[in-house]
């Protein structure tokens, strides 16, 4: 008899211990719908919930290394100002060089141009048997490209170089875009070798310039030492001698163009800036046969003081 009651007590004590887990376990799961209620973004209930996108810092001056989605996109400039330019990589001979999508943008016979989009800069290069109409073709190409006005391209950041491999007696030199205040000629010879003659300027000073007669390109045309001293497909630059005067022809082709090449070159033959070539007796013009609206006008160097602009259309 007394075994019969120990074992009815042990059952009661195992069925009350039953009883609290199963309360324990009811009440667990009310609490854990309780906070599958809850809104997340209030109290994330794991270290997996999404999280909003984080976006870049206003601070950070590093470019966004997306490809721009609309026509155009703005370029930062170190002067602070912006430059809203065509967005080139919409065309479809763009190649992209890595995940930064650094570009080549206009790869053609004799230049090439590559956009860099950590600081949007530009890098220039240019060869061939003419680095000048190079220069001035691949210069002529990332303005286009951009679709923007001169001026504004000397805003950007823009290196341009003549590639080792290619030229090694240019090389190493930044020549800048040549239309710039800071744009640099293309020294074609060794500048310690360099050897140097005065020419008259129009307030009676003188100026040193190469001499361009120990040039291969100079031909001496008659005997007071006149001379052809630069020769291109559409132009023609000559010295007189007597008068210390240049007299820069355009013979055909796109005027416009030409006319940039031709003073590229003059600038190039003489190893002298802008500012320099304005001092300097300097005629510009073209033949009748090559355009009656532009013969017998006296167009001078268009970046000087005195240059004027040839007629829009042609």
């Amino acid at each position: 008899m007394r075994k019969k009651i120990i074992i009815a007590i042990n059952v009661v004590v195992l069925l009350c211990i039953i009883g609290g887990i199963i309360y324990w376990l009811n009440q667990k799961d009310a609490e854990n719908t309780t906070n599958t209620n809850t809104p997340s973004s209030l109290f994330p209930t794991s270290d997996n919930t999404e999280k909003p996108v984080q976006k870049p810092s206003g601070n950070n001056n590093t470019a966004s290394t997306e490809i721009p989605a609309g026509t155009t996109f703005v370029i930062h400039t170190e002067k602070g100002t912006d430059v809203t330019v065509n967005n080139f990589y919409k065309n479809s001979n763009v190649t992209l060089l890595n995940r930064d999508n650094d570009a080549i943008i206009k790869d053609a016979e004799n230049y090439s141009i590559t956009y860099f989009t950590g600081d949007q800069s530009f890098f220039v290069s240019f060869w061939g048997d003419d680095l000048t109409t190079s220069r001035t073709a691949a210069e002529n190409a990332l303005v286009k490209l951009l679709g923007i006005k001169k001026e504004d391209s000397c805003l950007l950041r823009v290196s341009v170089v003549v590639p080792s491999e290619k030229n090694s007696a240019v090389s190493g030199v930044d020549y800048g875009l040549s239309f710039c205040p800071w744009g640099k000629p293309v020294q074609l010879t060794n500048i310690k070798d360099e050897k140097k003659i005065q020419i008259k300027t129009t307030d009676s000073g003188l100026l040193s310039v190469k001499d361009f007669y120990q040039s291969p390109f100079t031909k001496i045309i008659d005997k007071d030492n006149d001379a052809i001293i630069s020769k291109g497909i559409n132009y023609m630059i000559q010295f007189y001698a007597k008068y210390q005067s240049f007299n820069i022809v355009l013979t055909g082709g796109d005027l416009h163009v030409v006319r940039e090449e031709a003073e590229n070159a003059f600038l190039d033959t003489l190893g002298i800036t802008k500012d320099e070539a304005c001092q300097l007796y300097v005629s510009l013009g073209t033949p009748y046969y090559v355009n009656v609206k532009t013969a017998g006008v006296e167009y001078g160097l268009s970046f000087c003081p005195n240059g004027k602009p040839l007629p829009k259309t042609l």
